[in-house]
């Protein structure tokens, strides 16, 4: 059983047409069940697709320490830091490297805080295909199949599922 926290992170460039902003996406996992979702749009406006994915990690990540806290309160070790996956690539380099980038000064300084909690060996930001990133389904309309299946992979069901659960659950809908 994969007993650390898995996160997913998304975000749709510039998507907002009256604003410009971005909007950001995550989801994160405990033994492969979704435990914690949320899209929401950015509170600045991004200048680059790199700048918004990473303002979605940043979002992204305060979400994982406050999870791993409230892990650690409830005694579940997380020996190992919690794996966070993001399909832009620049973005993740960003994150995993804490040297100076020219072309990238103009990132609020509270979104480096990513940087210190790789550092600390809190999070691992690594590559996930655009395709398999759960996040996706957050950030636009798929294809069903592609949605049934991230649908499938966060753990959630349909509502035909839940039904038939339901029903032989004796639940109660009152």
């Amino acid at each position: 059983m994969n007993d650390h926290l898995k996160a997913f992170t998304d975000a749709d460039f510039a998507n907002r047409v009256d604003d410009q902003k971005s909007i950001a996406v995550y989801l994160t996992q405990f033994c492969g069940s979704t435990i914690s979702w949320a899209s929401q749009t950015e509170r600045t406006v991004a200048l680059h697709t790199t700048e918004a994915e990473y303002m979605a990690l940043s979002l992204l990540v305060q979400e994982v320490i406050h999870l791993r806290q409230m892990l650690k309160e409830l005694k579940v070790k997380q020996n190992d830091p919690s794996d966070v996956f993001m399909d832009n690539e620049s973005a993740r380099k960003l994150a995993n490297n804490p040297e100076f980038h020219s072309r990238t000064k103009y990132i609020d300084v509270r979104h480096h805080f990513v940087r210190e909690r790789v550092e600390l060996n809190e999070i691992k930001v690594k590559r996930v295909a655009g395709t398999e990133n759960m996040a996706d389904a957050f950030t636009k309309p798929l294809p069903r199949v592609k949605l049934e299946q991230h649908r499938a992979s966060m753990g959630l069901i349909s509502q035909g599922q839940y039904e038939a659960t339901k029903n032989s659950c004796n639940v109660d809908n009152q």
